[in-house]
């Protein structure tokens, strides 16, 4: 597996999370909430919902943040929840990687950079097996 899930026409999903983590849940979840207009409201016309369609589900997939939550494409809550989240994809599906989105312009920018800081000091810490991002030299000015 590349890292990503597999997708099987049953139970497609992307590999990629959306993920609002925070102090507390409730803070997590508004975090999460003021990030998923992108997708209810812009790629939710473009029919991106019948990939979070679950088991059973009928009719029309519903272009909602709480549709996000239950069918496991957000993964929302305090660092420790979010760690125990990641921890669960890499063991019961393999997950090698991940790609992680967060919406700069639609959250709030002390909440962004709160949220940042927080996955960095202790969501990547728990995972020490991780490889580091490549370093890539940046452009000479004038380039």
């Amino acid at each position: 597996m590349s890292g990503f899930l597999e997708l099987r026409p049953a139970e497609a999903r992307d590999a990629q999370a959306v993920i609002g983590w925070f102090h507390t849940h409730e803070e997590a979840m508004e975090t999460a909430r003021q990030g998923s207009a992108f997708w209810t409201h812009w790629l939710g016309e473009f029919g991106f919902f019948e990939a979070l369609r679950m088991k059973g589900q009928e009719g029309p997939v519903p272009k909602t943040h709480e549709q996000m939550l239950k069918s496991g494409f957000d993964i929302v809550g305090t660092p420790d929840t979010v760690a125990q989240e990641i921890q669960r994809l890499k063991d019961e599906l393999g997950v090698e990687y991940m790609i992680f989105i967060m919406y700069g312009g639609i959250v709030e920018q002390r909440r962004m950079l709160d949220s940042i800081r927080l996955f960095g000091e202790h969501v990547i810490p728990k995972f020490p097996d991780a490889a580091p991002a490549a370093k890539v030299p940046a452009p000479a000015l004038g380039d």
